[in-house]
């Protein structure tokens, strides 16, 4: 599985890279006799998923069902992982401007 999380405005692109990214590996490993698929997963900044996902998760042999709650999973972990990054960069700002303050001389 390759997933990956971009900007919601350029899927298509981003599916494109996705389904390239892994096919050196895969012919690695088709070449030691693993029957190999590919199957990329692309969801949004903001943890939507596109149509494509279930379709996909379809063509490897998982059911609506399961295939639900994959998603549903993928989408936690998108959110959860998003959090992270968005509190992480805010305290390296708030850092940041810490010591940029600290680093001015008071004023007369």
């Amino acid at each position: 599985m390759e997933g990956g999380c971009y900007p919601d405005t350029r899927y298509e692109e981003k599916l494109q890279e996705k389904e390239a990214q892994p096919q050196a590996l895969e012919g690695a490993l088709k070449d030691y006799g693993y029957n190999v698929t590919t199957l990329p997963i692309i969801t949004g900044q903001s943890g939507s998923q596109y149509h494509t996902t279930s379709y996909a998760l379809a063509k490897i042999g998982i059911e609506h069902g399961p295939a639900s709650k994959v998603m549903s999973k993928l989408h936690e972990h998108s959110v959860s992982t998003f959090h992270k990054i968005l509190t992480s960069r805010r305290v390296l700002e708030r850092e940041k401007t810490d010591k940029t303050r600290q680093n001015r001389p008071d004023p007369p």
